[in-house]
C-alpha cells in the first residue's frame, strides 16, 4: 500500500546524478586510400578484408595477426597530412603516432597534431616468419626475369597428371648460365641445356624446363611476401638486378622489371624485411631500390592540417602499432587502439565492451514547504563492494513511492534513470504518483534564449547552479572515493534542488499542465496547484455552450487560475442579478 502524504502542502521534487559508463571508445584513424601492410602485402583500408595485419613489436619485429577490431567510420574533421617526396600520409589530428628516442631507443606515442622536437620514425620491421628459398622458388625468380613461357595455350602433364609449363631461355653471361645449370640440377624437372654460335659468332647457350603451370611471370602466383626473406632480396639481384657495395661497407640494392605488380612485392618483401624501399620509372619499366637504413627523423615531415568529411578507417592490433603507406611512404605509427573512458550513453558510440552499467552516485530532494534540502550520496550509502548502489537506489525509490508529484528539470529523464535503477536491482515500480517539469513548462508556454536550469535561475533572478559541477567532480568520487569531492557533489546538488524550487514557483501561475493537487489529496478546499489552502479572487465568469456556466478564479498564494463549474446557488444568485448572459464578461474582483 502506498503511504498517502496527508500534508497537502508537500510535494516531492528531486534531482540525481548517473555515474558514467566505463566503455572501450575507437576515435582516430587513416582515410581509406592509406594503405596497411598484411601478409600479402599493402593493401588500401577501404579494401581490407579478412587478411591477417602486421603489428610490428617494440625490438623492431613483426608479426601478422588478424586485428582484433577493425574500424569504419564517418568523420567531419581535422586530418593531419605527414608528406614527404615519397608520399603522403593522411591521419586523424588526434591519432596516435609512435618514435624511437634519440637517447634511449625506446619508442615513444605523440599524436598526429603534436610536433616533438626530435625522435626517430621506423619505415619498415624484421619479419620472423620467412622460410629459405628452394631450388624450385631460385628458378621461379629466374623465370620471371629471363625466360619465355611457350605456347600458354598448350596444357603438357608430368607422369602424375598434373599441368605443367614450358619455358625456354637465352643466356650469353657465364655467371648467370652457371647459377641456372646449378638450380636445375637440384630439381627433380625435366630440362635440357643447348648451344648454338650466332653469326656474329657469341655463343648462346639456350635453357628449356617444364615447370608446375603455377610458375608465370608474376611473383605473387608462385610467392607469399610473408614467407620472402634476406636470400629472396638476394636471389632477385642476380637476375634482374644489381648489388653495389661501398666502401663504409653498405650495401645497396636495386631490381628492374615491366611489370609493376612485381615491383610493389619486392618493395613488400624489403619492407618485411627491415630495409626501406622506393621505386621509379626506368624507361619503359621500374626499377626499385632497396637500402639498409630503415629510419629517419621526424622532423623530415612537412605536416599540414586540413578539413575532411568522409569515411576513415584504421584496425587494433595487440601490439598497437602497425606499418602503413601513402604513396611510397611506409611508416610504422600507432594504430586505433581503444581509448578507455567513460560515456553517459551508447548512441553514437563506437563502444566494444561495457564494463558496468551506470551507478547512482547520488541524488537530492525537498518536500515543498519545508526548509531543509536533503542529500544522498553513494559515499553515505556505500556497501562492501565497491560501486554498488543497491541501497541508494532502495532510499529513491522510498521517496519516489511516497510523492504526490514528482518535479524535476526534465522529468522525462530523470524519471527513466530511476525506473532503469529500480529495474537492474530487482525492484517493482514505484506507485502512482504524477510529474511536473519544468524544462518542458519554460518550453511550452514561453519562447526564452535558453531553457536550462541555470540560464532560467538567471534570468528570473532567483539564483544560478554551482560553480563546480558534476562533471568536475564525479570521477574523484567514483574512481579515488575522495571525501572532498563528495562533499561537493553534495553540495552541487543540494543547490540544484533549492534553484528548481524557485523556479517552480515561478512559472506555476503559468502552468495550466500543472496536476491536480486537490485532486491527490482528496480536498477541494485548497489550490489544485500549489495545494495551499487561502483565499481565491474571482477573475471571470466563462461561457461554455449558450450561458455563462463556469467561473474563473485566481489563487492569492501562486497566483494561478482555476476554473469550475457554477454551482446551483451561484446561477441563481447571478440570474438575480441579470448577469446570466449569453456571452462572456470578465469581471474582475
Amino acid at each position: 500500500m502506498k503511504k498517502i502524504n496527508q500534508d497537502t502542502n508537500k510535494k516531492e521534487y528531486k534531482s540525481f546524478e548517473r555515474q558514467a559508463k566505463v566503455l572501450m571508445v575507437d576515435l582516430e584513424c587513416f582515410v581509406g586510400n592509406t594503405e596497411v601492410l598484411t601478409e600479402d602485402g599493402f593493401v588500401r583500408f577501404d579494401k581490407l578484408k579478412d587478411e591477417k595485419v602486421a603489428q610490428y613489436h617494440e625490438d623492431g619485429t613483426i608479426t601478422f595477426v588478424k586485428p582484433t577490431h577493425k574500424i569504419k567510420k564517418h568523420y567531419n574533421g581535422n586530418v593531419v597530412d605527414f608528406k614527404t617526396s615519397m608520399g603522403t600520409i593522411t591521419a586523424t589530428e588526434n591519432h596516435t603516432m609512435v618514435a624511437r628516442s634519440v637517447k634511449s631507443g625506446k619508442i615513444f606515442t605523440y599524436l598526429a597534431k603534436e610536433s616533438p622536437n626530435t625522435g626517430i620514425t621506423m619505415f619498415a620491421g624484421q619479419n620472423k616468419r620467412t622460410k629459405k628459398l628452394s631450388a624450385l622458388d631460385r628458378l621461379a625468380i629466374a623465370l620471371q626475369a629471363d625466360a619465355y613461357r611457350v605456347n600458354e595455350g598448350v596444357r603438357r602433364f608430368d607422369k602424375s597428371g598434373e599441368p605443367l609449363a614450358y619455358w625456354t631461355m637465352t643466356f650469353r653471361k657465364a655467371r648467370k648460365i652457371e647459377r641456372m645449370e646449378q638450380i636445375l640440377t637440384q630439381t627433380d624437372l625435366r630440362w635440357r641445356k643447348t648451344s648454338h654460335h650466332r653469326k656474329t659468332g657469341q655463343l648462346d647457350t639456350l635453357f628449356a624446363v617444364y615447370t608446375p603451370i603455377q610458375m608465370t611471370k608474376s611473383l605473387d602466383t608462385w610467392f607469399k611476401v610473408s614467407e620472402c626473406g634476406e636470400d629472396f632480396i638476394e636471389e632477385i639481384a642476380l637476375w634482374d638486378g644489381s648489388i653495389k657495395t661501398y666502401n663504409s661497407g653498405y650495401r645497396q640494392i636495386s631490381y628492374s622489371c615491366g611489370q609493376l605488380d612485381n615491383i610493389e612485392f619486392v618493395r613488400d618483401v624489403a619492407v618485411m624485411n627491415n630495409k626501406m624501399a622506393t621505386y621509379c620509372r626506368n624507361g619503359s619499366g621500374y626499377k626499385v631500390t632497396i637500402g639498409k637504413t630503415n629510419t629517419g627523423d621526424i622532423r623530415s615531415f612537412k605536416k599540414s592540417v586540413r578539413k575532411i568529411d568522409e569515411s576513415v578507417y584504421c584496425v587494433e592490433v595487440p601490439t598497437h602499432m602497425i606499418i602503413v603507406k601513402g604513396g611510397q611512404k611506409v611508416l610504422v605509427t600507432g594504430n586505433c587502439s581503444p581509448t578507455l573512458g567513460y560515456s553517459y550513453g551508447q548512441w553514437q558510440t563506437n563502444v566494444i565492451k561495457v564494463e558496468r552499467p551506470p551507478v547512482l552516485l547520488s541524488f537530492a530532494w525537498k518536500w515543498l514547504g519545508e526548509k531543509e534540502t536533503h542529500c544522498l550520496t553513494l559515499h553515505d550509502r556505500a556497501t562492501v563492494q565497491q560501486g554498488d548502489d543497491s541501497l541508494l537506489v532502495k532510499e529513491l525509490w522510498n521517496l519516489i513511492d511516497e510523492c504526490e508529484v514528482f518535479v524535476a528539470h526534465n522529468v522525462k529523464f530523470d524519471q527513466k534513470m530511476a525506473n532503469a535503477f529500480f529495474l537492474r536491482h530487482g525492484l517493482t515500480p514505484a506507485s502512482w504518483y504524477k510529474t511536473f517539469c519544468t524544462l518542458q513548462t519554460a518550453r511550452r508556454y514561453f519562447k526564452l534564449d535558453n531553457n536550462k536550469l541555470d540560464y532560467l535561475g538567471q534570468l528570473l533572478g532567483v539564483g544560478q547552479k554551482t560553480a563546480i559541477t558534476n562533471h568536475d567532480v564525479w570521477y574523484d568520487c567514483l574512481i579515488h572515493n575522495n571525501e572532498e569531492a563528495w562533499k561537493k557533489l553534495a553540495t552541487y546538488n543540494i543547490q540544484d534542488v533549492v534553484l528548481l524550487e524557485k523556479i517552480y514557483k515561478k512559472l506555476l501561475p503559468f502552468a495550466t499542465n500543472h496536476p491536480n493537487g486537490a485532486l491527490s489529496a482528496g480536498r477541494e478546499d485548497i489550490c489544485p496547484r500549489c495545494m495551499h489552502q487561502s483565499e481565491f479572487s474571482i477573475k471571470a465568469y466563462r461561457k461554455t455552450g449558450t450561458q455563462i456556466n463556469a467561473i474563473q478564479l485566481q489563487c492569492r498564494n501562486c497566483h494561478g487560475y482555476v476554473t469550475r463549474p457554477l454551482t446551483k446557488e451561484e446561477r441563481e444568485e447571478l440570474d438575480y442579478h441579470g448577469r446570466l448572459k449569453s456571452f462572456y464578461r470578465n469581471i474582475a474582483n
